[in-house]
């Protein structure tokens, strides 16, 4: 078995995928997986007929890129014990397979050294082993942005600890927003920073309702809070009103309370529009 599988997710990149793919074939010790999550430029034949030894998984019943749940697919394939997870548009230049059977430990999760470019925030080093225990990406995100910081979050609150792998390994392909999954048709916010906002603030609240519960959401909650964040923040985003605000709640039955005693405990969030002065 190889040491380390390499997923990469694809939602029309095949032009980017027929830079970066010849890269990522170098890697040693390592398996190349693509997640074509529901293209339409061919990419699974152009692989499978241009580099038969990548292995393709084709995802055909969501319309809706979502990275999450792409990166949990290709997961679910792997069979190295390591897993690297990077994107279509970037380039690997050397032998990050060499270093990271090397170097990387189970307990620790690796990123580029600082500062990095934000392009490669997502591309990141675990083992499987910690990956399944934290439950992989949460797939009540959709569209762009926040993801993969919601997982280095829960990572750490496992246990896990950062760690650097060498910044030169990475080589992003420049592009412009019109290619990420950003605008209502793609599933997303209208813009990036509304985006960012938002999956800011479904972390803080999904964070907040583990301390108070001791467990996580199950995804029937997350995407209740989820709609109820992006709801929220674009009913601000799209005010004038310098008043407006905007309240989220969750209330829960504390389960150690038996009758004829009851507990119910209640997490209230009040959003203001913030005009500038």
């Amino acid at each position: 078995m190889p040491t380390t599988s390499v997923i990469v997710t694809c939602k029309n990149r095949l032009h980017h995928l027929q830079q970066t793919l010849r890269w990522l074939l170098r890697q040693s010790d390592a398996e190349i997986i693509v997640v074509d999550y529901g293209c339409t430029q061919g990419t699974a034949q152009w692989i499978r007929g241009n580099h038969p030894g990548v292995r393709v998984v084709r995802v055909s019943d969501d319309p809706v890129f979502s990275l999450a749940r792409a990166r949990n697919i290709g997961a679910a394939q792997a069979q190295g014990r390591m897993l690297l997870f990077s994107d279509a548009d970037m380039i690997i230049r050397a032998d990050m397979g060499a270093w990271i059977a090397r170097n990387v430990l189970e307990n620790c999760f690796y990123q580029a050294t600082i500062p990095m470019h934000p392009s490669m925030c997502g591309t990141v080093v675990c083992a499987r082993h910690d990956f399944e225990r934290t439950q992989g990406y949460d797939e009540a995100y959709r569209g762009w942005g926040w993801e993969d910081t919601d997982l280095y979050q829960r990572f750490m609150l496992a246990g896990l600890r950062r760690a650097p792998f060498p910044i030169d390994f990475l080589l992003p392909i420049e592009h412009d927003d019109s290619e990420r999954q950003i605008g209502a048709d793609k599933g997303g916010m209208p813009t990036k920073e509304q985006a960012m906002r938002c999956g800011e603030l479904y972390t803080t609240i999904k964070h907040d309702l583990m301390r108070m519960t001791g467990l996580v959401p199950e995804i029937n909650v997350r995407l209740r809070i989820m709609s109820e964040v992006r709801d929220g923040i674009a009913e601000l985003y799209a005010s004038t009103d310098p008043q407006l605000q905007k309240t989220i709640n969750f209330s829960w039955a504390n389960t150690r309370f038996q009758p004829p005693v009851t507990l119910t405990q209640q997490l209230i969030y009040t959003l203001a529009r913030s005009l500038p002065t």
